[in-house]
């Protein structure tokens, strides 16, 4: 794995993601296309917790001890509990760009990342053997 070059789309996504939901007007944002399904603000919403509470957290566990069990993930009415339908889209994105960049600058200081650790061999290297656990305990 060519760490720069995915460390470099990493660091592109904010802009990519600002640009693909830049069309939707703010009711368009909180369209859902059904009660079960995420609207378009919903999911930026995730996209910063994510980068924020857990990204980081589990890459350094990985890169520090690739075998190690991750928490699990309580994501049950997430968006419900949060209510990330009533957030404003341009300030989440805003603040997903700035933890991407955070994220991207930490990478950025390591040496000697290997991003492949912790890859199941058994399965082709797509996925981390017994790492992430999701809990969803309901809407």
């Amino acid at each position: 794995m060519n760490a720069s070059a995915i460390i470099a789309r990493l660091g592109l996504f904010p802009s990519a993601l600002r640009a693909a939901v830049s069309i939707a007007t703010p009711e368009d944002a909180r369209w859902k296309p059904a009660p079960e399904h995420w609207s378009i603000l919903e999911i930026s919403c995730h996209l910063l917790d994510e980068e924020r509470e857990d990204f980081r957290s589990r890459l350094r566990s990985t890169l520090a001890a690739p075998s190690a069990a991750w928490p699990p993930l309580i994501l049950g009415g997430i968006a419900e509990k949060r209510r990330y339908n009533e957030r404003d889209l341009t300030k989440t994105l805003d603040e997903f760009a700035q933890e991407r960049s955070e994220s991207v600058a930490w990478l950025r200081s390591l040496t000697n990342i290997d991003l492949a650790a912790g890859l199941c061999p058994s399965e082709g290297g797509s996925g981390h053997c017994g790492r992430s656990t999701v809990v969803v305990d309901g809407p």
